[in-house]
């Protein structure tokens, strides 16, 4: 891969990482599969030498030079070896990294015969050039590596070089892209024993490369890169290893927090030093936790596993009797997982972990028996949930307690003074809420967490804190403990403390816990001085246009009293209040000075409250009530309830109409929210003593053809009686002719009955005038008088007045004229009948000879009979006044008679027309009576 890089010194670091193993029977890695035969125990790497995306083996012997064996199929199919470097190969250190920017991995080294920095440009499919010195240097190189120093993006060349005085300077030289340029002093000396390794990331997370070593003495420096381009360094001391002395410590993030830790597994420990990384870069003092002691460490590395964040570690331990052991970090625990031993696959040496086959799995490489085999990883993301079991509280000083198994079974505690599933109570340092954790190993081989609290006391602890001096003025104490307490010593069962009783002494409480170990906890002696008396007296909510309030004492002493609070000023009657200062809650404080000995002050407070909520009246109309009407309860007319009314007539929330006239009367509700804030409102309230209609009528006589008329009766609300409907109108259209008491009443409730029965309304009938019959009218006719009855006003076709009128057929001509009387007998309302008269053109038309025609009787009633002579008819027909044919026939021959049938046809004039075989056409005038 671009950029990684591999160091390598006479002792060899495994800087991969290990894969994860299952204990007993359960294993996390697939059948092994041989990858190198013949080979011997020393250590391989595993490094993408071709550049083709899959991960190679390199190893390198002083007999055989540098060789890599390519991954053939990205399956873990290896072919021989190829030399990169042939022997003799004994370098100081080697690196595989991408010199250049062609993303090909080249070779560099310091050849300790020569004291030269010699490079191998890589060509790409495993080849390289033969290797030739780049820089020839003139002080012992202590320890090498490459990092990207500069800032170009160029890997250069770190060097720790002896001064001959038993210093060894840091230097660096830079890639200037054919070569490295002069080193440059970095003015960081470390006295001998030199360190032999340095650790290449970006420490402080601020950018620049930065370095890591530790000194002679074994503290781990940290030199800070400061300005991110080699010109600027700052060291720093993060730890002290002297304890478990470095070797090939490995940077990882053990934690899963984002930044780099240094960790080492090997005899006598395997441990990890937590990056105490703060904000903005700042370094603090590294955190070492052990995994492993010496009675079971053992030479192993740590890497990602996959199952979770974080890292884990695996190990063989040194000690014969303990096999191959594994952890990984726990973020519920906050810590990694007890060391769990497995036994498949078998115990080797030279464990690698590399993801071989490309699935995204680390998977493991061992040394057993002179093969090196390969172990597929078949890991899978833990989903077990642990249930843990809840943990009662403990007194501290009692035996070792068993913890309890979790859900499923098989895992282990880990926690302080936990050893062995074994909480050691009393070697706990301080009391309170311990954090436990407890881990538990997958079948399929990832371990999960998950954590339980435990209380644990010296004695339970009481609250709330009292002492050492109680006064009598303060109310009763309820004391608690957690845990809670069996027991409680100098006060009652219900552990409550009243000041007024108490006198005085040590108060004890004493918890049991589930293992039988008792513990107590004691307060100071108490003692219980008299409080001076101090009490305001009560004051309502207040409204902020409430005005000045005059604040009072109820008990207090005669003298040392002083007040406070949201007060204006006071003196000795009282402490002045002003709600105006705006709606709120405002403390008025009262005090009483303790003078003697053995005395509490006195103090009370009262808590005023300011409202500017003013409440919203709401009032309910009260119908008009009568003179005679019985008190009326006012309570349901005024919202919100609780207020009062006022006004005249009032007593007790009643209002009394019997004491007024007529009249309307105004009544108010006031009402006082409990904030403090008042509003009123006003009712008017109407008092009668008699009814009264009236109307929009002109009179009360009234006809079929006038619109309705309205009538208003006082006081409002009353019924009308028929035919007056609900809303006191009347309607002479439907209402029959006749004569009909005006009825108004209106009551409410006892004793109001007021009745309007003064009036009466005529409806009239309407008169039906007649018009005389008519007959037929030609245009030649003189003036017709057409009269009717009774007398009246003619109108239509003619104009005038009286019993008849004139109607001049010439002047009109030929036509249907409409002709309207209107009249009224006497104490009746007019009416109208038109009729149509019509008038033809009668030229042409013969009357007819008697002798040759014959219509009789004329007038008729019922039937009509016609003669017909010696000429035969074509065609006959009956025509009305209007000139509507009434009926028609055909034929008729000579001395035929034709019988009509004209009951069914009104009275009136009727016109037979008669057209004749010769051609003449007859007409007879009749009359049907």
């Amino acid at each position: 891969m671009r950029g990684t890089m591999w160091i390598h010194s006479r002792t060899l670091l495994l800087i991969l990482l290990f894969g994860a193993m299952a204990s007993g029977s359960h294993a996390q890695f697939g059948t092994a599969q041989t990858i190198l035969t013949g080979d011997d125990p020393d250590p391989v790497h595993a490094i993408d030498v071709d550049h083709d995306g899959d991960l190679d083996l390199v190893r390198t012997r002083i007999d055989q030079g540098l060789l890599w064996y390519a991954d053939l199929d990205g399956l873990g199919t290896f072919g021989p070896p190829g030399v990169i470097i042939p022997p003799p190969f004994e370098p100081t250190a080697w690196y595989l990294v991408d010199l250049g920017t062609d993303g090909l991995l080249d070779l560099i080294y310091h050849d300790p015969v020569d004291n030269t920095i010699k490079v191998a440009i890589a060509l790409g499919a495993g080849l390289f050039e033969p290797a030739t010195p780049v820089l020839t240097l003139a002080a012992t190189v202590q320890a090498m590596t490459t990092a990207e120093i500069s800032g170009d993006g160029l890997m250069d060349l770190v060097l720790l070089v002896s001064d001959g005085g038993g210093g060894n300077e840091l230097h660096w030289a830079m890639n200037t892209g054919a070569g490295f340029g002069t080193p440059q002093a970095t003015g960081i000396t470390f006295m001998d024993p030199a360190p032999l390794r340095i650790l290449v990331a970006d420490i402080d997370q601020i950018g620049g490369t930065d370095l890591i070593t530790w000194d002679a003495d074994q503290n781990v420096v940290v030199l800070l890169n400061t300005q991110g381009d080699g010109s600027m360094w700052v060291t720093q001391v993060v730890f002290n290893s002297a304890a478990s002395p470095l070797l090939q410590p490995q940077l990882i993030d053990v934690d899963a927090d984002g930044d780099l830790d240094l960790a080492e597994a090997r005899f006598p420990a395997v441990h990890w030093m937590e990056n105490t990384l703060d904000e903005g870069g700042q370094l603090g003092f590294w955190v070492d936790h052990q995994i492993a002691a010496w009675t079971t460490a053992g030479e192993g590395s740590f890497g990602h596993f996959g199952c979770g964040p974080g890292a884990g570690v695996m190990y063989r331990a040194a000690n014969p009797n303990v096999g191959m052991l594994w952890s990984h970090w726990l973020p519920e625990l906050n810590d990694l997982a007890f060391p769990n031993e497995i036994s498949s696959p078998p115990i080797g040496s030279q464990p690698l972990l590399a993801d071989l086959n490309g699935d995204g799995h680390d998977d493991l490489i061992l040394f057993e028996n002179g093969e090196r085999l390969w172990y597929p990883s078949t890991l899978t993301t833990p989903t077990t949930i642990l249930e843990l079991p809840a943990l009662e509280p403990l007194c501290k000083f009692g035996p070792g307690l068993p913890l309890p198994e979790a859900i499923p079974a098989g895992g282990h505690w880990s926690g302080p003074s936990v050893i062995d599933d074994v909480l050691h109570r009393s070697l706990l340092w301080g009391q309170g809420t311990i954090e436990l954790g407890h881990a538990y190993y997958e079948p399929a081989g990832c371990p999960v967490g998950a954590n339980a609290d435990i209380l644990v006391v010296d004695g339970p602890m009481i609250t709330p804190a009292i002492g050492p001096v109680l006064c009598s003025g303060q109310g009763p104490i309820q004391l608690t403990s957690t845990p809670p307490a069996a027991e409680w010593f100098g006060i009652g069962p219900d552990a409550v403390i009243d000041p007024t009783i108490f006198h005085g002494g040590v108060i004890a409480a004493m918890f049991i816990d589930g293992t039988g170990t008792d513990c107590a906890s004691e307060t100071e002696p108490l003692v219980v001085w008299t409080s001076l008396a101090a009490e305001i007296t009560p004051h309502a909510s207040l409204c902020i246009n409430s005005g000045p309030q005059l604040i009072t004492i109820l008990n207090a002493p005669p003298f040392g009293i002083s007040w406070g609070g949201a007060i204006e000023s006071w003196n000795s009657v009282g402490a002045t209040f002003l709600p105006d200062q705006g709606a709120g809650t405002y403390p008025i404080i009262l005090h009483a000075d303790a003078t003697q000995p053995g005395q509490c002050d006195g103090v009370d407070t009262l808590w005023l409250s300011v409202s500017d909520v003013f409440p919203e009246i709401l009032i309910t109309p009260v119908a008009p009530l009568c003179t005679t009407s019985a008190p009326l309860d006012l309570s349901p007319f005024g919202t919100p309830f609780g207020g009062f009314w006022s006004g005249p007539g009032i007593a007790n929330g009643e209002f009394d109409p019997a004491q007024f006239p007529s009249g309307e009367y105004f009544l108010t509700y006031s009402y006082f929210a409990p904030e403090g804030c008042g509003a009123s409102n006003a009712l008017p309230v109407t008092v009668a003593s008699e009814a009264m209609v009236t109307t929009n009528a002109a009179d009360l006589i009234l006809c079929a053809t006038d619109e309705p008329i309205q009538f208003v009766g006082t006081p409002a609300g009353g019924t009308w009686a028929a035919p007056i409907d609900a809303n006191g109108v009347l309607d002479p259209a439907i209402t029959g002719p006749g004569d009909y008491p005006v009825v108004y009443a209106y009551s409410n409730g006892p004793g109001c009955l007021l009745l309007d029965a003064t009036a009466t309304l005529s409806v009239w009938t309407t008169t039906t005038p007649i018009i005389d019959p008519v007959g037929a009218i030609c245009t030649t006719d003189d003036p017709v008088a057409i009269s009717g009855s009774p007398d009246g006003t003619w109108s239509g076709s003619v104009n005038g007045s009286g019993p008849s009128v004139w109607l001049d057929p010439s002047a009109l001509g030929a036509g249907l004229w409409p002709v309207t009387l209107t009249a009224a007998h006497e104490g009746q309302c007019p009416g109208s009948t038109t009729v149509d008269l019509l008038i033809e053109v009668c030229t042409g038309l013969s009357d007819p000879d008697p002798a040759d025609l014959g219509a009789v009787p004329n007038p008729f009633t019922d039937r009509l009979t016609i003669t017909v002579g010696s000429t035969a008819v074509l065609a006959l027909e009956l025509v009305d006044a209007t000139g509507r044919r009434i009926l028609a026939h055909g034929p008729q021959g000579t001395g035929s008679q034709l019988v009509l049938d004209l009951g069914g046809v009104p009275s009136g004039a009727y016109l037979l027309r008669v057209t004749r075989a010769d051609g003449a056409v007859w007409t007879i005038r009749l009359l049907k009576v």
